[in-house]
């Protein structure tokens, strides 16, 4: 549900906490964050008329779909985190006000899902607006953000590798593996984001591989449990 349970956790916390380990699957490797999350409708209006007589109308499927090819373009453009990797914008969701098979749409908007870790909402808002050209575009997001004009980047968690709770971290699951685990970054986003934002250190380390997440392959070996098991052991004894 987008990260309720942590965001009533982190709003009602009345005890210390040192350190958040996200239990996401990293291949039993130490991530250090993840990109931020952002949502929003990218909205080109039309005029409706009958499809028999297009000429009459604006269809607003033509702005939209110009401004998803400038899109596919430009990704190139947009900033990349040193450790987060780049800032991408996926069209997911296509949606028109009609449903009629014979009348051009009112209006056209597409959900575009942007995952960064420097870039602000107010600059991608920049950036959607430019995209779009002469056209007029409305842009609304999709969970309400209260911060969706900020200059702020979009907010996801980051430990610097330099801090030394993250050699400490490296040093007791080493310790209880058998090996040191590799530093990484997520590539999708988690609750680690829920409670950076509240000042919270935040890494991420659990069993199971990534790009089989909420897929039908999803699976953890036995022995990648067993290994999990005994680095999660040595921290909590040792941290």
């Amino acid at each position: 549900m987008g990260g309720d349970g942590a965001i009533y956790w982190t709003e009602h916390l009345d005890y210390p906490v040192e350190l958040v380990i996200v239990g996401e699957p990293s291949g039993n490797r130490l991530a250090l964050g993840h990109r931020g999350i952002l949502q929003v409708w990218a909205t080109f209006p039309g005029r409706s008329v009958h499809a028999s007589a297009p000429e009459r109308g604006d269809n607003p499927n033509y702005a939209l779909a110009a401004f998803l090819c400038r899109l596919e373009a430009s990704q190139h453009n947009l900033k990349s985190h040193p450790v987060l990797g780049p800032t991408t914008i996926a069209p997911t969701v296509i949606e028109v006000d009609t449903t009629s098979n014979n009348v051009t749409p009112a209006w056209a908007r597409v959900l575009l899902d942007i995952r960064s870790g420097i870039e602000s909402p107010a600059g991608i808002e920049r950036f959607i607006r430019k995209l779009a050209g002469n056209s007029p575009v409305q842009i609304t997001y999709a969970f309400g953000e209260e911060s969706a004009s900020s200059e702020d980047p979009i907010t996801g968690f980051y430990t610097e590798p330099e801090q030394p709770v993250v050699g400490r971290v490296q040093s007791l699951l080493g310790s209880g593996m058998g090996h040191m685990p590799e530093l990484i970054r997520f590539q999708f986003a988690t609750d680690g984001r829920h409670y950076a934002v509240h000042g919270l250190t935040v890494l991420g380390f659990a069993p199971g591989e990534e790009d089989l997440a909420h897929t039908v392959r999803e699976s953890i070996s036995l022995d990648e449990m067993a290994e999990s098991l005994r680095g999660h052991v040595a921290l909590l004894r040792e941290f």
